[in-house]
């Protein structure tokens, strides 16, 4: 348990260490610090559209239902999963809602709510697909189109493996780009500006 704690202290400053070493390392920095920004905009797009232009209309076609009615019931989950960074931490606000405010039987709710938890990783592969997509293009690594249609597919599955806590995916993206071949040098880049898109592609 000793030897927990010190990995747990020490691990900040090796991932700083990191990070630190990268910077130095860049010749353009102005650059560089403008591909993130196209990098954390993509992400944060790619979400407002899976969120707000893909999944309602699928949900109404289906359902017959208003979706927003359901986003304003789980305000509260949704901040918890914000807050936290962990749609896991956010599973028994979301419980509640579900059995008292919504009315759904729990028997239901049980079932589907952590399986959903676990494989609804919308926002994950999106991110695991963006961040191996941008480390090929900073390494000048070519990308054709079988290329990216496995990129597409290994991120959507790896996403299902995902851990609920936070900056899980990094491990992922990691596993992606080594066994695609694609140089891992620049992925201390995501290290800095993961905790800027980690709440936005949580909930």
């Amino acid at each position: 348990m000793k030897m927990v704690k010190g990995v747990v202290w020490i691990t900040p400053l090796g991932i700083c260490s990191i990070i630190a070493a990268k910077i130095v390392s860049v010749t353009d920095i102005v650059l560089v610090i403008s591909q993130l920004g196209w990098f954390i905009a993509t992400i944060l797009i790619g979400v407002f559209l899976s969120q707000l232009i893909i999944l309602q209309p699928v949900y109404y076609f289906f359902v017959r239902k208003n979706p927003f009615k359901y986003y304003l019931a789980f305000t509260q989950g949704t901040v918890t999963a914000f807050a936290t960074a962990s749609a896991a931490a956010a599973l028994p606000v979301n419980f509640n809602v579900l059995d008292n405010d919504l009315k759904i039987h729990s028997s239901i709710t049980r079932f589907v709510m952590p399986i959903g938890t676990n494989i609804n990783m919308d926002g994950t592969a999106l991110f695991l697909a963006s961040s191996t997509v941008f480390l090929a293009q900073m390494t000048g690594f070519n990308l054709g189109t079988g290329t990216i249609l496995t990129i597409w597919v290994t991120s959507t599955i790896m996403s299902f493996s995902s851990a609920s806590v936070p900056s899980a995916a990094l491990v992922l993206v990691l596993m992606i780009v080594t066994s695609m071949g694609i140089p891992t040098k620049d992925l201390p880049l995501l290290f800095a500006i993961d905790w800027l898109v980690l709440e936005e592609r949580c909930i």
